[in-house]
């Protein structure tokens, strides 16, 4: 090899050297090292078809001082229904999971911040049968001061 290509080479690799510093470190996942603890909320309840969701419970979570921030809502509904055929009864249960939403001023929301500080409230769908509903929310409360 002559001395100009061992220069040019020398060169090259010493531009090249130094792009392993411009990929950037992945992103950081951890939370605040001050986050408030996270908490849940689970639950049961049934809602009969017919009245308006009006069995349904109100379940709220917050208050008007805090800032909420929404981990995880999971509902999981499971209708009972049976067939009566030549004196046999046959029950049949039939269950599906749901993602939840939050209800907060008519909004909703099922991850994340909240749209306002305040509580919110859990939004039951409506149904066209009587249903039990199973519900867990994973929430934290910021209260700007951590």
């Amino acid at each position: 090899m002559d001395k100009r290509k061992v220069m040019v080479l020398l060169i090259a690799a010493s531009m090249l050297a130094g792009c392993a510093e411009i990929i950037p470190d992945p992103p950081d996942n951890t939370v605040a090292p001050n986050a408030p603890d996270l908490e849940y909320v689970n639950g049961t309840y049934t809602v009969l078809y017919g009245v308006n969701n009006s069995t349904a419970p109100i379940v709220s979570i917050g208050n008007n001082s805090t800032w909420l921030e929404i981990q995880s809502i999971n509902l999981n509904a499971t209708h009972l229904s049976f067939v009566v055929d030549d004196n046999t009864v046959t029950f049949h249960n039939y269950s599906f999971g749901l993602k939840g939403y939050l209800n907060q001023s008519g909004y909703l929301w099922s991850d994340g911040y909240a749209p306002n500080m305040g509580n919110a409230t859990l939004h039951t769908p409506d149904y066209p049968y009587d249903i039990t509903v199973d519900y867990s929310i994973v929430y934290r409360e910021w209260s700007g001061k951590e």
